[in-house]
């Protein structure tokens, strides 16, 4: 359950801003959906395996992205959403930026 607020907080500061409607909209029912499955899938899980070894692999996917998060994931604050974007090479403005400089050049 951890995981579904990283979507709500990444997909503003990572995504460029050409597609980040899309992959808000696409991270967030990746994350809806996959609460779904849990809840569906949690109750033969325990019965299963019991609520030991399910609790314990939940523990062990929190440790995994906690670890993933510090490892590849840099850190943002006092950033611009340009300096971001420059930051992930997902920009878009440099090119409006080199067609606003070609439109001067042929004025």
């Amino acid at each position: 359950m951890i995981l579904q607020c990283w979507h709500f907080f990444l997909s503003g500061e990572l995504c460029p801003a050409a597609v980040r409607g899309f992959s808000s909209n696409a991270a967030t029912f990746v994350a809806f959906s996959s609460i779904f499955l849990l809840v569906k899938l949690f109750p033969g899980a325990a019965a299963a395996a019991g609520l030991r070894a399910v609790f314990g692999a939940f523990a062990a996917v929190c440790a995994a992205n906690a670890a993933f998060c510090l490892a590849f994931l840099p850190e943002t604050a006092g950033k611009t959403l340009a300096e971001l974007e420059a930051m992930f090479g997902g920009g878009g403005h440099e090119e409006e930026e080199e067609g606003d400089a070609a439109a001067g050049r042929r004025k």
